[in-house]
C-alpha cells in the first residue's frame, strides 16, 4: 500500500478512488491534493486543517514512511540522473570515443574502450596510473583515450591550457 493510499484509507473510510486525493505523481506533486473534482468530493465536510492534522499525526506515528519516501525520491532522482548521463554519453560518443585529438593508449583498434579524465597535478589520477597500466597490460583488446580535465590548481581556476607536450596517440607513458 502506498502511502497516499494509507492517508486516503485513514482519512476517507469509503474510499477516494484509484489513489486518492493526494499523489506524489500527478500534477499536485510533492503530495499537494489535486484540484479536480475527485478530491474536492472526497474532502466534502472535511475542513483542510483537520485533514492537515490527521496526515501529521499519521507522519509521526509513521516516521519510517517519510524515510521510505526519501529513498524513494534519491532513487528516482539518481535514475533520472544516469539516464541523463547516458543520453550524453550517446550524444557526446565521437567526442569521447573517437576524438583524433585525445591521445589513445593501449590496443588502438582494441574493442573495448575506457575514457580515463585526468589532471597532470592531480594526486589521486597519479595514484591510479598503475591500475590503468595493469589494466591495459591485462587485456590486449583494452583501447584507453586520455582525456585531460584540469579540475585542480590555476589552470582549473583559470581556464588556461596545459598539455601541449602530451605524446602522441600510441606512445602514452605511464603517468608519473
Amino acid at each position: 500500500m502506498r502511502l497516499d493510499d494509507a492517508v486516503c484509507a485513514n482519512l476517507f473510510p469509503l474510499g477516494c478512488g484509484d489513489r486518492g486525493p493526494f499523489r506524489s505523481d500527478g500534477p499536485g506533486r510533492g503530495g499537494e491534493p489535486h484540484r479536480g473534482k475527485a478530491s474536492k468530493e472526497a474532502r466534502k465536510g472535511l475542513p483542510v486543517k483537520e485533514i492537515e492534522g490527521v496526515i501529521r499525526e499519521y507522519l509521526l506515528r509513521n516516521p519510517e514512511v517519510v524515510e521510505d519516501a526519501l529513498r524513494r525520491l534519491q532513487e528516482k532522482r539518481q535514475r533520472a540522473k544516469a539516464a541523463a548521463t547516458k543520453r550524453v554519453i550517446a550524444r557526446r560518443a565521437r567526442d569521447l570515443f573517437r576524438d583524433p585529438e585525445s591521445p589513445v593508449g593501449g590496443n588502438p583498434d582494441g574493442d573495448v574502450t575506457l575514457v580515463e579524465f585526468f589532471d597532470y597535478r592531480c594526486v589521486h589520477c597519479r595514484r591510479i596510473a598503475p591500475m590503468m597500466s595493469k589494466a591495459e597490460q591485462g587485456d590486449p583488446n583494452l583501447r584507453i583515450v586520455y582525456k585531460e580535465f584540469p579540475h585542480s590548481g590555476a589552470r582549473f581556476l583559470f581556464g588556461l591550457p596545459g598539455g601541449a607536450g602530451f605524446p602522441p596517440a600510441g606512445k602514452i607513458p605511464c603517468l608519473p
